[in-house]
């Protein structure tokens, strides 16, 4: 990796760490993110988390990773998931 793009991928992890810890508080003691239901905010916040699902950078962050985990483990995102899987013609898992 040349030095731009480290120094890239460092300022990014720094940013999203900022903007992280915020997310973190906010779900602390609490199920979902705007209010005691499950609501459009929750659809619209594990749609940007899905985005670094495959990097470790939720790993400080374990309500976060909590609260993705009930996200996703809905029944209609489930079958969102299997639909969207079928549509490209991969498996649910090559996706998840």
């Amino acid at each position: 990796m040349d030095k731009d793009a480290h120094t890239l991928k460092a300022e990014t992890r720094k940013l999203a760490g900022r903007w992280l810890k915020h997310v973190e508080r906010r779900v602390e003691g609490r199920e979902w993110i705007a209010c005691d239901e499950f609501t459009v905010a929750d659809i619209m916040m594990a749609g940007v988390l899905r985005t670094v699902r495959k990097t470790d950078v939720l790993s400080p962050f374990p309500r976060i990773t909590a609260y993705y985990a009930r996200s996703f483990a809905r029944p209609a995102w489930q079958r969102t998931l299997a639909s969207y899987a079928q549509r490209l013609g991969v498996s649910v898992d090559a996706i998840r």
